[in-house]
């Protein structure tokens, strides 16, 4: 039987796999738009993955500061296509997964430390949604629903562990900032569904197109931290998956005085 020869890849084929397919224009796009919206970004940088001890490239390293409050992101993009959206799988957030930390330096303190905030005061509300599942659907040449997120799930691990970076770059010196650290995957807009169920397993809600959804971590990092001190550890409780319209009100609401990352003390009367 003749082999059949790939048709040859031309100018055209190239342009338009730059305009719709490929990863690294939607990543410029997300580059320049955390720009504009005030955020120092490094981009394509290599770290060492704290898992495998290989060296790894990032996609965006993006931190802001506002006032004494600073974000800093590990921003992965995934320019992913109509035909294989990502569906996140939610039950209700427990109290125990309602946390965040934040890295801060006590006074008169030769290095950091973190401390949880949690509750009510977390960024991370109890009972609401909670990602624990992720399926990229798309049919075979049989026509028959597949789930494959290996591609996806990759590109979360590298999130995830360039964290592991930003978090030994800020452990130390002391200063008088409160720094969040935050994995986040950005993805196209209309191919981001959420299928929600309660915390029996019971389907409360059909898949539905979301802007956002946080998936639950708890990933802790433990970086070198002044003699005698055993290092630091830092605990990332949830990995933010984005579309790129959500990019914007997302980081907006970080700094958002009742429901950002840096809670305000709460007035008793």
């Amino acid at each position: 039987m003749a082999r059949i020869k790939p048709r040859s890849i031309s100018a055209p084929d190239l342009a338009e796999f730059v305009e719709q397919g490929s990863d690294f224009s939607f990543e410029m796009l997300v580059l320049r738009t955390l720009r504009r919206l005030g955020f120092d970004c490094s981009h394509g940088g290599t770290y060492q993955d704290p898992v495998t001890q290989k060296g790894r490239q990032f996609d965006i390293h993006a931190e802001r500061l506002v006032g004494e409050s600073h974000v800093a992101l590990a921003v992965e993009c995934k320019n992913i296509q109509e035909h294989a959206p990502l569906m996140l799988s939610t039950v209700p957030r427990t109290s125990a997964e309602a946390f965040h930390q934040l890295m801060y330096s006590p006074h008169n303190s030769p290095f950091k430390r973190t401390r949880s905030e949690s509750g009510d005061r977390s960024f991370y509300l109890p009972g609401l949604p909670v990602a624990k599942r992720i399926d990229q659907v798309s049919r075979n040449q049989s026509g028959v629903l597949t789930s494959d997120d290996s591609a996806t799930w990759e590109k979360l691990s590298q999130a995830v562990n360039s964290c592991h970076g930003l978090i030994e770059r800020h452990a130390h010196p002391p200063s008088s900032l409160v720094t969040a650290i935050v994995p986040v995957l950005v993805v196209p807009p209309q191919r981001l569904w959420r299928v929600d169920y309660d915390a029996n397993g019971q389907l409360t809600h059909q898949p539905h197109l979301v802007a956002q959804v946080e998936l639950f971590l708890d990933r802790t990092w433990t970086v070198p931290g002044y003699p005698g001190t055993g290092g630091m550890s830092y605990r990332l409780s949830h990995l933010e998956i984005l579309t790129f319209d959500a990019l914007k009100p997302w980081t907006e609401r970080c700094w958002d005085d009742e429901a950002g990352l840096f809670p305000t003390p709460k007035v008793t009367r």
